[in-house]
């Protein structure tokens, strides 16, 4: 069986419920901590701390125990992610990136390093995004980093949404997945 833009939604959703646990958990501990280590009226959760690794492990650990195929990290340094078929072949790879600067552009020749990486594997794999953004922006957000990345927006899964608080107050932070075959032109200038 092959990985499918339904794989990459399940693992999506995942990823999104995982770090949505950990930010609630996160808030709450904030929230009872005397002095309060923030400012402002809302605890932050995920975003007091934004390692990409913590969020890759906090994935990894939730894809383990509800993602229905095999997943490794770290394979040989060269993928955050690595999906095993049922009978033990390689089947796809992944990366997580944070893209969470004001403009958003930093981030981009990174991410773009990642899908350019996965289709030198000639394998299908995805790139997960970590985000946060002012409530009701994620669409608008995902739309532009399409465009920067010259991919197509139905390249993406429907981005798992959930409310939060960061230095500058309350946000929503956001999981999407880019869908990457090996036939897909890294750049569409090439």
């Amino acid at each position: 069986m092959s990985f499918t833009m339904t794989d990459l939604q399940n693992i999506v959703n995942i990823a999104g419920q995982a770090l949505m646990e950990e930010d609630a958990y996160l808030a709450g501990c904030l929230a009872r901590r005397k002095p309060r280590p923030y400012t402002g009226d809302h605890p932050p959760g995920m975003l007091w701390r934004t390692r990409e690794v913590f969020y890759q492990f906090l994935t990894y650990r939730k894809l383990l125990l509800c993602f229905p195929k095999l997943v490794d990290v770290e394979r040989d340094s060269l993928f955050d992610f690595v999906i095993y078929s049922e009978t033990g072949a390689l089947e796809a790879v992944g990366e997580m990136k944070r893209w969470m600067t004001t403009t958003g552009e930093p981030e981009v020749p990174l991410i773009q390093k990642d899908i350019d990486k996965i289709i030198r594997r000639n394998l299908p794999g995805f790139v997960l995004i970590v985000s946060a953004n002012p409530p009701g922006t994620t669409h608008s957000n995902l739309v532009e980093l399409a465009r920067l990345l010259g991919q197509h927006e139905d390249r993406f899964a429907t981005p798992f949404r959930f409310p939060s608080a960061g230095v500058a107050g309350e946000c929503e932070m956001f999981v999407a997945g880019i869908f990457v075959e090996a036939t897909v032109v890294a750049h569409p200038t090439q």
